[in-house]
């Protein structure tokens, strides 16, 4: 593997810096604490609620999270900061979403219809198509305040103007005053559309936490855990949060759901699945960047390779490849629920590739969808928010990639660069 610098941390911005210098001689782990019986007894007392729901693992994720975090991830005093206050929204909705169960006990009853879910390897355009796809007005996907604030369950009426729409604006946003360069990455805002993983976290088993920092033992257990009462309480914050604003058809976005096909046809077995593909050499590029900012968002360990080596090692991303094109041969998931997407096709002609993705899913495609969905997509310049410096990898480290990728490139027949 290549010894020199994988990725370079841009500066800091100066608040960030002093607000970090004033704890140079305080005890952090005093200061802002990070212990999951503390965390859980402050969420019940800050909510006057004692119901966190089922048992179904996720105490065991949260206890992995913290003991993780603080053995291992070297938080400065900002990233502690962040770090507590994102354990607390999620105990805080966890709560939240219990009581609105408890007091409207029918939401159990919403069904969830034909989602369409997009999926698909890291950085490979998996969110441009997830904003692209909201421009049909029949997908609706889930906002950001709305997983972060799921209840009480949000109002059709006030959908586009609930206050913890502004409070999600401030926290989701503050990423990027801490670190800048993170806007050019990955949009930021309370009215963009987020991903499951950001419901998943409600669960303490997401691979958002374990890319928030330094995390190996934590993503130890998360590659251990059995992951389908993760996928049913996703189901269950999605009831509730149709439960009084009906959508007619969620789109959903994770790239996890890659990993665990079965089991999310096994929770919506009438799911349309949209695959996205990008030269995988390209995608690793970027998601070794994005990783490293959002580690130095909140924390100043220098990233070394044995940190993101699960993401420079071809072995496990072609792992993930092969099983995903086994598990189409085997029947192990529907391939007629699978349609694949090229990225480079979508940018390169978005009405042609649009038009033939309805087609396969077999959904009516009319002019005016398909205007406002390429208009979209022509008004997001790439140097929008910024250029995203993308990540160096050795020469011989691409060729050793691309040696194990040709069965799934030729399969997909997925162009390079």
């Amino acid at each position: 593997m290549n010894a020199k610098p994988i990725w370079s941390p841009p500066p800091r911005p100066d608040w960030v810096r002093q607000v970090n210098s004033e704890a140079t001689y305080q005890n952090l782990n005093a200061l802002v604490p990070l212990n999951a019986d503390e965390l859980l007894e402050t969420a019940q007392r800050v909510t006057g609620l004692t119901d966190f729901g089922p048992s179904d693992g996720w105490e065991d994720g949260l206890s992995a999270f913290v003991s993780s975090i603080n053995e291992e991830a070297d938080l400065h005093l900002m990233g502690r900061i962040i770090v507590r206050g994102e354990l607390l929204r999620h105990l805080d909705a966890r709560l939240r979403v219990e009581a609105a169960y408890a007091a409207n006990p029918e939401i159990a009853d919403e069904k969830i219809v034909a989602p369409l879910v997009i999926t698909g390897l890291g950085r490979t355009g998996t969110t441009i198509l997830h904003e692209v796809l909201m421009q049909d007005e029949r997908h609706v996907a889930p906002l950001s305040w709305e997983y972060m604030f799921p209840a009480p369950p949000p109002e059709a009426s006030t959908y586009r103007t609930d206050p913890r729409i502004a409070a999600c604006e401030h926290i989701i946003t503050q990423t990027i005053r801490v670190a800048p360069t993170f806007g050019a990455a990955h949009e930021r805002g309370a009215l963009i559309p987020q991903e499951c993983t950001y419901a998943m976290q409600l669960c303490f088993s997401s691979d958002v936490l374990g890319t928030c920092a330094f995390v190996p033992s934590y993503n130890a257990w998360l590659s251990q855990r059995d992951m389908r009462p993760v996928y049913e309480y996703h189901k269950r914050v999605l009831k509730l949060l149709q439960f009084r604003n009906p959508r007619e058809r969620w789109l959903l976005k994770s790239i996890n759901h890659f990993d665990n096909l079965p089991l999310l046809f096994e929770c919506y077995p009438d799911a349309e699945v949209v695959i996205s593909h990008r030269d995988p050499i390209k995608a690793l590029a970027s998601g070794i960047s994005m990783i490293g900012t959002i580690m130095w968002i909140r924390s100043d360990k220098p990233m070394e390779p044995s940190m993101v080596g699960h993401y420079l090692e071809p072995a496990p991303q072609v792992a993930r490849l092969n099983r995903f094109m086994d598990q189409l041969d085997e029947g192990v998931i529907p391939s007629g629920q699978v349609h694949n997407l090229i990225y480079k096709d979508l940018v390169r002609d978005p009405a042609e590739t649009l038009r033939n993705l309805y087609a396969e899913i077999g959904i009516p495609l009319n002019d005016l969808p398909l205007q406002r969905m390429v208009g979209f997509l022509a008004s997001k310049p790439k140097e929008a928010k910024g250029i995203h410096v993308h990540a160096e990898i050795d020469d011989a480290d691409i060729q050793r990639h691309r040696d194990l990728l040709r069965r799934y490139e030729t399969r997909f027949q997925v162009p390079r660069g």
